[in-house]
């Protein structure tokens, strides 16, 4: 009843991030015993899973942990090496969940990174500004256009552009919103060349130097 309880206080205390479960194997139990590390990283028993008893430790044990076992493979028994590496593989395992938690993959292609960065950009634009799909604004010509695409990177075809598409087409990106043009056709607007249908600026033009880029 005694341990039962304790173990309930210590599941209770697991809930902070300080701890996480750790699967060792018996044998690799036997040997931190024999070294006399049994107090370093055994004192706190969790349950008994089957075959791997689990031992809560904190980040600061498992790494310190980690370190000691890259120069005990060479010092231990043949039949002791597999649960060094099966120890060493748990330790990698839940270190990496524990350092990673509340965090999402970094970006892994340029298309992953242009997404993330249109987020930031537009978190920084949401304003009462900030133009809706279907929303009619003035161009530049004083046609009247349509918001067809919200802001972000959008790709248009221009003879000048850095890049081609598959059709061998040039083409440059920019960063504003895709619009319908009164004869059908699609465009890219800058946010800044948008102007509300009564002539109220929609977004204010950035400068560098005071030149209009």
């Amino acid at each position: 009843m005694d341990n039962h309880s304790k173990i309930e206080q210590l599941r209770a205390q697991q809930a902070s991030p300080e701890f996480a479960d750790v699967h060792f194997t018996r044998r690799m139990r036997d040997v931190l015993v024999r070294r006399d590390l049994e107090t370093t990283y055994l004192t706190c028993f969790v349950r008994d899973d089957g075959a791997s008893p689990v031992y809560a430790l904190t980040v600061d044990e498992m790494e310190s942990l980690l370190e000691l076992l890259k120069p005990m493979r060479d010092d231990v028994e043949r039949y002791d090496k597999v649960a060094v590496d099966a120890l060493e593989r748990e330790l990698e395992r839940v270190l990496f969940a524990e350092r990673t938690r509340g965090s999402a993959p970094a970006p892994k292609s340029n298309a992953e990174l242009l997404d993330l960065l249109v987020q930031q950009i537009s978190r920084v634009f949401s304003s009462p500004s900030l133009l809706q799909i279907g929303d009619q604004m003035l161009a530049p010509s004083g046609e009247t256009v349509t918001v067809v695409e919200e802001f972000g990177i959008h790709q248009f075809r221009c003879k000048d552009g850095r890049f081609h598409n598959d059709r061998g087409e040039r083409v440059d990106f920019l960063l504003g919103y895709s619009v319908r043009l009164p004869d059908g056709t699609t465009a890219v607007a800058r946010p800044c060349n948008l102007t509300y249908l009564d002539g109220h600026q929609s977004h204010l033009q950035l400068v560098d130097g005071g030149d209009d880029e």
